[in-house]
């Protein structure tokens, strides 16, 4: 018994120390990586440094300090999609292919851009009637302003994941889901999409 248990805890042992062992050789290259990248993005860098010898990581570093660079050329904000009426018309083009679903995108005021005819539909609120204008004012009901409110509060930053929830227009239940665009710390539009649920 006392050999099993040696046994036991011996192989436990080689188990941390090659589990350790691949900890360094893998994935500390990589979060090294993404130090670098910060850095660069933070202007506190030129480049992605070749540090750990890892031919197989290298084309990426190289990738990486390519884009970068050509990131940087292309003026402040490019990097976080500050070229706003590039990502405005990306977004619309977007909304005018959506099959079986459709597309609301809010100005940081949270005041209406763009309203898709598929949203025109399900709400029964005309596209003219809803530009610029903030949900509230449009709403036919409370309930859909305060659950836009809800929606607004639960995307709070630029990056953030999408969130949403189910909501019911004319007895017919829609999965809305909301993702805020823009530079970290400043939102540049509101994206909520519409889609039946599956």
């Amino acid at each position: 018994a006392m050999a099993y248990i040696q046994a036991i805890i011996l192989t436990a042992i080689l188990a941390v120390m090659i589990f350790f062992a691949l900890y360094r050789l893998t994935m500390r290259p990589l979060l090294y990586l993404n130090e670098q990248i910060d850095q660069v993005l933070k202007g506190n860098a030129t480049a992605v440094e070749k540090k750990f010898k890892m031919e197989e990581i290298n084309p990426l570093i190289d990738v990486i300090n390519s884009a970068l660079q050509r990131a940087a050329q292309a003026g402040p904000g490019a990097m976080a999609g500050g070229g706003g009426d590039e990502v405005l018309e990306m977004l619309k083009f977007t909304a005018g292919r959506m099959s079986g679903g459709g597309m609301i995108i809010f100005g940081p005021d949270k005041r209406v851009v763009l309203w898709s005819p598929f949203i025109a539909e399900i709400t029964a609120i005309a596209e003219g009637t809803a530009m610029g204008q903030e949900v509230s004012a449009i709403a036919r009901d409370a309930s859909l302003a305060a659950f836009m409110d809800d929606l607004f509060a639960r995307a709070p930053f630029a990056g953030s994941e999408p969130v949403g929830d189910d909501y019911e227009f004319s007895g017919t239940s829609y999965r809305m889901e909301i993702v805020a665009t823009g530079q970290p710390g400043s939102v540049k539009y509101y994206v909520v999409t519409a889609s039946k649920p599956a």
